[in-house]
């Protein structure tokens, strides 16, 4: 099996799976039209039941919530069930452009070209979540660009290709944010709903209850997704930047003069991160995220002195 044909099988594979489970994947090898029948009536039935689920929090929210503890629960419950039913349908909507995301790995020039390069896609190849996956592979991208660079002798058509796969790198990166851009601030808001309600029962409550626990814990779970998608985020912003630093390795001594203006295009390039954020209004990287901590513990503190 040949290198290309062999990333084809396995970029984001675990991930896809777990799509097509939840019914927001048709995988790309069902083409028969009644396999597109089986798989659709599959999804309706997912979407139903998620919807149907969605309402019975909505409606336990209503009528059953008389204290604090219950409609917390149910306010958690509601989010993440009106979320888990608005990404499907995003996800369903944007089946062609993440066909596209998909496929664009396995051509050139981000198709691996030797096993050296398969051995960096593999490294990357790693069970996670779709997006943050795709971020995850934005960074292999970036590592495969830099082994090609510190293997150029006097090649100025290499050279040319390493460019041509910088500037496309950017541009995937591009496709992604806005490919997602409808799921993840929206994300971040019900999180945030979530977490705002939590803090104020935290405050509202003693440290030494069941209540207050619980609280903690689901704060500690709502906070987990945004950590996840800064995480990623934050590693694509550093390998961008460490392309720069990187291409210093080169042995600049037997390149030509061409070549040497070039790679100093690529590193003035490289001076600029590769960020990704929510609604183009908030980074998505670790910095953002201990902001959000510091926000939300400062908070807490005015709240628990309010109290006082």
């Amino acid at each position: 099996m040949d290198v290309g044909r062999k990333s084809e099988m396995s970029v984001l594979k675990f991930s896809l799976t777990v799509l097509a489970v939840a019914g927001c994947w048709r995988p790309t090898s069902w083409t028969s039209p009644f396999r597109n029948i089986m798989y659709n009536a599959y999804t309706l039935s997912v979407i139903l039941i998620l919807y149907t689920f969605a309402i019975t929090q909505v409606m336990e929210l209503i009528l059953n919530a008389d204290d604090s503890d219950t409609f917390g629960d149910a306010l958690f419950n509601v989010i993440i069930s009106l979320l888990a039913c608005y990404k499907t349908i995003v996800i369903r909507k944007s089946h062609e452009n993440i066909v596209t995301l998909i496929n664009t790995f396995t051509e050139t020039p981000f198709k691996p070209l030797d096993l050296n390069e398969n051995m960096i896609l593999e490294k990357f190849n790693i069970r996670i979540t779709f997006i943050c996956g795709l971020l995850l592979h934005i960074c292999c991208q970036i590592e495969i660009l830099e082994h090609r660079l510190l293997n150029i002798v006097n090649a100025q058509e290499s050279l040319r290709d390493c460019v041509h796969h910088h500037i496309r790198i950017f541009e995937y990166s591009y496709m992604v944010n806005e490919n997602f851009a409808r799921i993840v601030p929206s994300e971040f808001i019900m999180i945030t709903v979530v977490m705002c309600y939590n803090l104020i029962h935290m405050a509202l409550t003693s440290s030494t209850t069941a209540s207050y626990i619980q609280n903690v814990m689901v704060i500690a779970s709502t906070l987990a997704p945004i950590f996840y998608y800064c995480w990623f985020g934050n590693e694509v912003k550093l390998k961008s930047l460490q392309l720069s630093n990187n291409i210093y390795n080169i042995e600049w001594t037997i390149l030509n003069n061409n070549i040497r203006k070039s790679l100093l295009m690529i590193m003035n390039r490289a001076t600029i991160p590769i960020e990704f954020t929510s609604a183009n209004i908030m980074s998505m990287n670790l910095e953002s995220f201990v902001m959000v901590l510091k926000t939300s513990y400062s908070l807490f503190n005015v709240l628990i002195n309010s109290q006082k």
